[in-house]
């Protein structure tokens, strides 16, 4: 990518048809920047996460996967972590593809009032009884196994689900107002995620459990899930009697 963008800073952007807006031209030398700084994580202190998820949102889910206008080598399920790679190479006139599309994600977050260079963890959040929870990890643009998202609740009455509302800010990408903030609204995706080793000690686990305990927004730990998984603060499980004991709150005995 850094070097798709050497000698270009502008790029003009044509208008899709039916598109009621004017053409622009379009500064991605800010954005290539970014981008040639970021390590391909997303982790809350991340800038380029942002923009290159933004660049993706142009892609169909084929095209994400297959040799095209992105990928020069498309997903080959023998080896499924280094595949798809290698971008297509520009075409010998006309317009890049590529570049086309970092000027839409420039475009799109400069409607959304944010800049380029904006962290993970600025852009993308839970809302929790009024309280806004960074969160990291990708969507199904990303690729990521940290897979986290925004959908309509299905399974779940909760009003106070129901009332959060979206004002998506461009077609095909997920970058929305919601009240006074702007960003990626999360409510689903890693809810309990578990590392476990079985060792000549017994198993040894570590875990999150990302969406609390409780259902109680009054009870003082109704937050504390979301916000370690926010910080990464890991869980130790307790196996032995001895751990069970020290970490135990209180006891409820059921009979019946």
């Amino acid at each position: 990518m850094v070097a798709r963008c050497q000698g270009v800073t502008t790029i003009d952007v044509p208008v899709p048809p039916g598109d009621a807006q004017s053409a622009s031209t379009v500064d991605i030398a800010p954005a290539c920047a970014v981008l040639a700084q970021w390590d391909g994580v997303y982790d809350l202190d991340r800038a380029g996460p942002v923009v290159w998820r933004e660049m993706m949102s142009h892609l169909n889910a084929p095209e994400l996967r297959n040799q095209g206008r992105l990928w020069a080598k498309a997903f080959d399920p023998k080896h499924p972590v280094d595949t798809p790679n290698g971008l297509a190479p520009a075409p010998p006139d006309g317009p890049d593809p590529i570049l086309e599309f970092l000027a839409g994600a420039v475009q799109t977050l400069q409607a959304a009032g944010l800049p380029v260079d904006v962290t993970l963890g600025d852009a993308q959040f839970a809302l929790r009884n009024g309280t806004k929870v960074p969160i990291h990890g990708g969507n199904n643009f990303d690729g990521t196994t940290n897979f986290v998202g925004f959908a309509a609740p299905g399974s779940i009455l909760d009003p106070a689900f129901d009332d959060i509302k979206r004002q998506l800010i461009a077609p095909n990408s997920q970058l929305a107002h919601v009240g006074a903030d702007t960003g990626y609204l999360v409510n689903n995706g890693t809810g309990f995620l578990m590392a476990l080793a079985f060792t000549d000690n017994g198993p040894q686990a570590r875990v999150f459990l990302d969406y609390s305990n409780t259902e109680n927004r009054t009870d003082p730990n109704y937050l504390e899930a979301t916000q370690r998984f926010s910080a990464k603060d890991w869980r130790t499980v307790a196996w032995t009697d001895d751990q069970i004991d020290k970490q135990e709150v209180d006891t409820t005995t059921v009979r019946g």
